[in-house]
């Protein structure tokens, strides 16, 4: 039942990232953890850059597509050089370069949490990965509340974004990722997925200062966790 489910929800996603990918188009992959949305990008026959900090996830990745795509073992942050990178050795998916977001959410939905290991990171910017590989498709980031830190590396040209969101808890990131985007680009658009959920939410894309206020509202506070997309108008 459960290699039923996942079979289903590997069918769903390459649906839902069709919208967004072409064929030999270029996507970014930042936090790639162990690559379930690297292998989606493969299906849909991109090129894939996958960025991912932890030792064990990046020898996975290597084992498994490193003949095609590109895996670096890396972190993507508002400039490039080290930062401390906290471990979670029992749940690799909630391990951050975010120190603000363990404490909050170790409060709250992470509670039984251990982060009990740090290690000290390479990290680049994804106008630097840009500057490298070329303009990407799509940039997928999941990185546990560094969000606002990765998009103040990006100032160059895109199609398609998302990144994470939790809320109640980080609502204040979210403000601030929509704020750093509005104030490096003109013309996005907006839309979210809750959850693992393929599907985006608004029956039609609006406009970021739209979306701004839109998440102060009632259909979307009660999300508590998902993906916020974003494309440039072109």
């Amino acid at each position: 039942a459960y290699d039923k489910a996942q079979k289903k929800l590997l069918s769903e996603r390459r649906a839902f990232y069709r919208q967004f990918i072409k064929p030999s188009s270029l996507c970014f992959d930042i936090g790639a953890n162990y690559g379930n949305r690297t292998s989606v990008f493969l299906d849909l026959q991109a090129s894939v850059v996958a960025v991912e900090p932890q030792q064990k996830c990046y020898d996975f990745l290597m084992k498994k597509f490193s003949k095609n795509a590109f895996i670096l073992k890396k972190g993507v942050a508002a400039s490039s050089g080290f930062l401390d990178f906290f471990i979670n050795e029992e749940n690799s998916q909630v391990s951050t370069f975010s120190k603000d977001w363990i404490d909050e959410l170790k409060q709250t939905r992470f509670a039984s949490n251990e982060w009990n290991r740090t290690e000290r990171i390479e990290v680049t910017t994804l106008d630097l990965l840009i500057a490298e590989y070329g303009e990407p498709q799509f940039i997928k980031i999941d990185v546990e509340g560094f969000e606002p830190e990765v998009l103040k590396g990006l100032s160059k040209k895109f199609q398609y974004l998302s990144f994470e969101y939790a809320i109640p808890e980080k609502m204040d990131n979210l403000i601030e990722c929509l704020d750093i985007l509005s104030s490096n680009y003109k013309n996005l658009y907006a839309n979210y997925a809750v959850g693992e959920e393929p599907v985006l939410q608004l029956p039609k894309w609006i406009l970021l200062s739209e979306m701004r206020k839109y998440i102060e509202q009632k259909p979307f506070v009660g999300t508590f966790a998902g993906d916020i997309y974003i494309k440039t108008n072109e």
